[in-house]
């Protein structure tokens, strides 16, 4: 199986973990293209102050559950999450740790809305996580990683998740 269509894989399989979970999907870029059930989740590299050009960055899900927003990554395998880079040359860690010092949680709320359209928490919390297939890295203390195989799951949890999946 190709690494995109295990990418795919992983983010079907969130898709509908979050949704079974009782998440509001408010955003989704799957890997290769669109999912036409869901806006596309762009963010902009930096606080544009209302304009709609510029560099944008793309987040695979994210999602709400009145409380949270989560911001989440998906790969085949933990370690492409570590070591695959994109055009800033940062990996999937690297890219959320920088849109979480980038922007607060209410800043990233008002871009949500004013980018899907959709209400989501106005003073959330905010979490990222690396969503894969196969963990096979060491997995780290900051980020919450959720391991989705067909028909099985393992999560390591960290704030502000702990007790909502």
């Amino acid at each position: 199986m190709s690494t995109h269509s295990r990418e795919f894989g992983v983010y079907s399989r969130l898709i509908d973990y979050l949704i079974a979970k009782n998440w509001y999907i408010v955003c989704a870029s799957p890997p290769g293209g669109t999912d036409n059930r869901f806006r596309k989740c762009l963010l902009p590299r930096r606080d544009l102050a209302g304009s709609n050009k510029g560099h944008r960055d793309e987040v695979d899900v994210t999602a709400h559950d009145g409380t949270v927003i989560l911001l989440a990554e998906c790969k085949p395998r933990l370690s492409d999450s570590f070591s695959i880079v994109n055009a800033l040359g940062e990996t999937d860690y690297e890219k959320l740790k920088r849109l979480l010092a980038t922007f607060t949680p209410s800043q990233l709320a008002e871009l949500l809305v004013r980018g899907t359209g959709h209400l989501v928490p106005s003073s959330p919390l905010v979490a990222p996580a690396l969503v894969v297939e196969e963990a096979n890295w060491t997995i780290p203390i900051d980020m919450t990683v959720i391991e989705l195989k067909p028909g099985a799951r393992t999560l390591w949890i960290v704030d502000p998740l702990l007790g909502r999946l």
